[in-house]
C-alpha cells in the first residue's frame, strides 16, 4: 500500500557513542544519527539490527582537536575507487546515507563531504 503524508515528518535523531573506537548504528532504533569522530584515531562504524529496505542518514562531524578517520564493517559496500574518506577540516560535517535492499548482509553507503 501507499502512505500519504500531508504534513512535515519529524523523527528522533540518535547520537552514536563511541566505545572501544566503535560507533554502532542501530538500524532498528532511529533513521537519523549523529557521530563525532574521535580525536586522532580511527572510528569503526558498525551497522547493527539491519533489516531489508532501510535507509539511515548519519551526520559525521570531525572533532575540534586532531582529525580522526572513519572505517566501516566489511558488510558496508562503497563505490569502487571512490571509497568514503572523512573530511579532515576540524569541525567539518559530512552526511552518509546507508541503504539496504533485500540482503541484510550488505549495506550500501553514499557520502556528501565537507558541507559548508
Amino acid at each position: 500500500g501507499k502512505v500519504h503524508v500531508n504534513a512535515s515528518v519529524q523523527t528522533t535523531v540518535g547520537t552514536a557513542g563511541i566505545s572501544a573506537s566503535t560507533a554502532s548504528i542501530d538500524f532498528s532504533a532511529v533513521s537519523l544519527w549523529e557521530v563525532t569522530l574521535a580525536s586522532g584515531v580511527d572510528t569503526h562504524l558498525n551497522p547493527v539490527n539491519v533489516l531489508p529496505g532501510q535507509s539511515i542518514n548519519i551526520l559525521v562531524t570531525q572533532n575540534a582537536g586532531t582529525a580522526g578517520t572513519l572505517s566501516f564493517a566489511p558488510s558496508v559496500l562503497q563505490p569502487s575507487g571512490s571509497a568514503y574518506t572523512a573530511s579532515t577540516v576540524l569541525g567539518s560535517k559530512d552526511i552518509l546515507t546507508l541503504l539496504t535492499f533485500n540482503d541484510t548482509s550488505e549495506v550500501y553507503v553514499a557520502a556528501v563531504n565537507t558541507l559548508i
